[in-house]
């Protein structure tokens, strides 16, 4: 942990950058666990949302 410390404040602007685009990425694959940004969905598009539990008896 110290060494990786010392490697991000020697460049403290490209620890920056990896650790923005770290966060891009954990907040795009947030976004499409949750159907959120996936490409080829019209989100302006209505969206059912009533729909019946699949009873198993």
């Amino acid at each position: 942990m110290q060494k990786r410390l010392r490697e991000l404040r020697s460049d403290p602007e490209h620890g920056l950058i990896q650790a923005r685009a770290g966060a891009d990425w954990f907040m795009a694959q947030v976004r499409e666990r949750y159907g959120r940004g996936v490409s080829g969905v019209d989100y302006t598009q209505p969206v059912e949302t009533e729909i019946a539990w699949p009873c198993s008896r």
